[in-house]
């Protein structure tokens, strides 16, 4: 069975999307969105955003729920590290993370649940619906994985560290994903085996992260301690 979709509004050319149209023709979804997340060319992003379109739209709405904890937990933890209050700091942190990943988890969680009913808003196409579940199968309780990355960037940033914490993101996020569709995806070929890619992506970057924040809190915390060292 076949799903179809429209793209409209496309300020590119019809020969470049033609292009990539040719490429990806008679693939896969799974193999669709890896030869295009690897393809430099201005239509590629606008084409993957088609392929992923039903089940995608759920992305947008849960990230930006959790987003409002991040921007808090830098704002938050920057203005109390500033007053000099380092208890509030370290609090900041932990209701922000525990807030992000409650919101994820439960979205997550509902999409999991509901996922079907959702996917009905944006297609009625089975087959779209089907693949898309496939999506939701393994994001669906993924999001929450998240929180532990960007609420510790966050962190981090709202002690001034900005430099690191990017640089992390990248390998992260970036080259990992690139090496693990050249490696685990192309063993296995499969749905499931290309979206794993963004909940093992998010926790080897929160791990990442974390340990950085921890180094970066404790130094942090240092100016707080040598007035109690000189009295």
């Amino acid at each position: 069975m076949e799903a179809k979709a429209t793209l409209r509004y496309i300020r590119i050319s019809p020969r470049k999307v033609g292009i990539l149209c040719d490429l990806i023709r008679g693939k896969s979804i799974a193999q669709a969105n890896a030869i295009l997340a690897l393809t430099p060319k201005a239509a590629a992003e606008p084409l993957m955003k088609l392929v992923n379109s039903a089940a995608a739209n759920a992305d947008a709405m849960i990230y930006d729920c959790m987003a409002a904890f991040y921007m808090a937990c830098a704002s938050f933890m920057s203005q109390n590290y500033g007053a000099g209050k380092p208890d509030r700091v370290k609090k900041s942190y932990f209701i922000s993370l525990a807030y992000s990943f409650g919101v994820g988890l439960i979205l997550g969680g509902s999409l999991f649940l509901f996922g079907r009913t959702f996917l009905a808003l944006f297609t009625t196409e089975s087959a779209v619906i089907d693949a898309g579940m496939k999506r939701v199968g393994v994001m669906g309780f993924a999001y929450c994985i998240s929180a532990f990355m960007d609420c510790t960037i966050a962190a981090s940033r709202g002690l001034g560290k900005t430099v690191v914490p990017t640089i992390i993101v990248v390998m992260g996020s970036c080259v990992f994903r690139v090496i693990w569709v050249y490696t685990i995806f192309a063993h296995f070929h499969t749905i499931p085996s290309l979206y794993a890619l963004y909940p093992c992506s998010w926790a080897l970057t929160a791990l990442a992260e974390i340990v950085y924040f921890a180094h970066c809190y404790k130094e942090s915390m240092r100016i707080f301690e040598q007035p109690k060292a000189a009295a």
